[in-house]
């Protein structure tokens, strides 16, 4: 029996740490990204 509660809590587990970073992938890409030359200088010249 209590199998069955670490089985269910391991099945909640991994749906909400996969929304979670679902929704932090997500707002990453809706950020908008600096066109400065901080972050895109070693690669800018691709």
């Amino acid at each position: 029996m209590p199998l069955t509660f670490v089985g269910l809590g391991t099945i909640l587990y991994g749906i909400g740490m996969h929304l979670h970073l679902m929704h932090l992938n997500l707002v990453r890409q809706l950020q908008p990204e600096p066109t400065d030359d901080q972050r895109s200088a070693p690669d800018s010249d691709d």
